[in-house]
């Protein structure tokens, strides 16, 4: 069906470009500006290279504004499907229904003669017809529906871009399975998860009864895109498209975006994304044309904040710094952010430093109200780092819940792979075994020495033989010199109950004083990430305790070097920026000072030389 031209489009650009110099928007911007066949819209196309002063002056002029007031918002074709009684209560909300000429069709259920019906359009790419589904989060009564439209597409990748519950509302259900379910006649299995900083990534597998083959695909998960507005961090939702590409990167079939209502964030990582693909081919972009294409069939990007943020993130990934580096260009990187900027007078290292705090800002008291309770303040050993109340484990002991300052820390893909804690004050070494036992880890990292002169620092392990700690028994079983440390081994066994003993393996770097920035040798250092690694494999990745003096210093850095490592060897990628944010999530002082930062690019450049040799 060809789409009539838009006279309110073609009169607002010729106002815009009237009031400039020659087609020169608000600066000395060479923009290609041409008309477009009868019946299609005209166009704005801005070479790569102008993009960066384009964007300066459109930005600074208010340009973008009168772009996006060009685009004529609400309904623009009819959309009586959604309409229907029949069809009604399929849409989470009322006023955002889709197209008819270009709703996705159902196949027909039999005696339902509305089962034909989801909230779903599709949408143009670049220069491929209906490259995306854009869809609103799924009901409970339309979840059937949605993975029968996945089945029919033959969909392979989903990308999610809501959270479940925002500001105490149901933004949309869960439509995956824990495990393995049933949906109508498709069955869906969940395979593997991997979780990130900013987004988590799933792979199914499902099968339809009566059909012979299976299908395998993977839901990205973006969870950190507020509603009605935009990420803080425009790289991270690039970075995500691009991995999500190149998932089954032959698959001709459509891309599911959803967020909540199909329209404001789903409409502008689509936007963004066919954006990305234009410039990829042709070295430069149309952004207001692609988004009037687009919204022909499918009334997408909510406002003008947006629409802006498809140019930041076009910015940011074209010319900005992209922290994520082979493991061949990591060292060529790193002595580049060591070099002084004339105009800053900072050094790249210092700038991302910089930029990490922005993005990690301190946490504020009424986020840590257990640690700030009279009854639990004397369990810190810093009011200035406390535990927040939505990354803490809560301890267990008897029926009384019981409060230690300790924090979950993600790992690379995984959730929760490290507990963080400070040494045990004299009044929480019991808390600290129930901390061990509670999360089952069977690994434990101890990263600063112990001052045998500080009674606030009693050391909680036997030495030999065997102690009690409140309701536990620890046996110590052997310790033996490792790179600059040592390892010992313990049993851990809980007195009121007939478990079995649990196996306690510990590794101890020295070297670190307490409080102190200082580091060990990164040879050694190194050495005891790849034998916590190795061991953690053993363990299935259960938790593992990673303790310094102030449960900050070392143990931040320490977690955000294992993210590395782990890194290295799953992607073959280096990203010390994402490490830190990662490891920031819960505590937001881990990594203190540019000098540590630094230490973590020559870690994890050692990390690399490291993979041919065996500690």
């Amino acid at each position: 069906m060809e789409t009539e031209p838009n006279n309110n489009l073609d009169q607002a650009k010729t106002k815009l470009v009237a009031k400039t110099q020659n087609g020169v928007l608000c600066g000395h911007v060479e923009i290609q500006k041409y008309d477009s066949p009868p019946g299609v819209e005209k166009q704005n196309v801005v070479k790569l290279e102008n993009l960066e002063p384009y964007v300066k002056s459109m930005s600074e002029c208010g340009g973008f504004a009168e772009q996006c007031e060009m685009l004529k918002t609400g309904p623009l074709k009819t959309s009586e499907a959604g309409k229907r009684p029949g069809n009604k209560l399929k849409n989470r909300y009322s006023d955002l229904l889709p197209y008819d000429d270009s709703r996705v069709i159902l196949q027909k259920v039999k005696n339902d003669p509305d089962s034909d019906y989801i909230n779903a359009s599709y949408i143009d790419g670049y220069n491929k017809p209906k490259a995306y589904i854009c869809t609103q989060g799924p009901l409970d009564k339309t979840i059937i529906d949605f993975w029968r439209m996945i089945w029919q597409e033959n969909v392979c990748k989903i990308v999610m871009i809501s959270n479940i519950i925002e500001n105490g509302k149901k933004k949309c259900d869960v439509y995956w399975p824990e495990a393995i379910t049933r949906y109508g006649d498709i069955t869906v299995s969940l395979l593997s998860e991997q979780v990130f900083v900013d987004y988590t990534i799933r792979t199914f597998h499902c099968y339809k009864s009566g059909k012979s083959h299976s299908r395998q695909l993977r839901q990205y998960h973006y969870t950190t895109w507020p509603d009605h507005t935009v990420p803080p961090y425009p790289l991270s939702i690039v970075m995500m498209l691009k991995c999500m590409k190149r998932y089954q990167r032959n698959s001709t079939a459509p891309i599911v975006m959803h967020c909540s209502a199909g329209v404001g964030r789903s409409g502008t990582a689509i936007l963004l994304d066919a954006s990305l693909d234009m410039i990829k081919s042709e070295g430069k972009v149309d952004v207001l044309g692609t988004l009037y294409k687009m919204r022909q069939q499918r009334n997408i990007v909510e406002n003008c904040e947006q629409y802006t943020f498809v140019y930041r993130a076009l910015i940011d990934y074209h010319f900005g710094d992209v922290t994520s580096n082979t493991t061949q260009g990591i060292i060529l990187y790193y002595n580049k952010l060591r070099m002084m900027d004339n105009d800053t007078k900072k050094t790249g290292l210092q700038t991302q430093f910089e930029a990490l705090s922005k993005l990690t800002p301190p946490l504020s008291e009424e986020k840590c109200i257990s640690a700030l309770k009279s009854e639990n303040k004397s369990k810190n050993r810093s009011l200035d780092i406390l535990p927040s109340e939505a990354g803490r484990p809560i301890l267990k002991s008897g029926t009384a819940f019981t409060y230690i300052n300790a924090v979950y820390v993600n790992g690379y893909g995984r959730a929760d792979s490290y507990v963080v804690t400070q040494y045990p004050l004299p009044e929480t070494i019991n808390d600290f075994w129930q901390l061990v036992y509670d999360v089952e880890s069977s690994v434990i990292v101890a990263l600063n020495d112990f001052d045998v002169n500080d009674e606030t620092s009693p050391v909680p392990w036997p030495e030999s033989g065997t102690t009690y700690r409140g309701n536990f028994r620890i046996d110590h079983i052997f310790m033996k010199p490792s790179n600059g440390g040592c390892i010992r081994r313990f049993k851990l066994r809980k007195m009121d109950g007939d478990q079995k003993a649990r196996k306690i393996r510990q590794y101890h770097l020295k070297g670190c004083k307490n409080n102190e920035l200082s580091h060990p040798a990164t040879e050694n250092f190194v050495c005891m990430l790849s034998k916590v690694g190795r061991w953690q494999h053993k363990s299935r990745y259960k938790p593992v305790i990673v303790m310094c003096f102030n449960g900050c210093t070392m143990s931040g850095f320490y977690c955000a070097a294992s993210f590395i490592r782990d890194q290295i060897r799953d992607q073959g990628i280096v990203d010390i920026f994402e490490a830190v944010r990662t490891v920031r999530s819960n505590r937001p002082s881990f990594v203190q000072t540019v000098n540590q930062y630094r230490w973590l690019y020559e870690v994890g450049c050692a990390l690399i030389s490291s993979k041919r040799s065996r500690c």
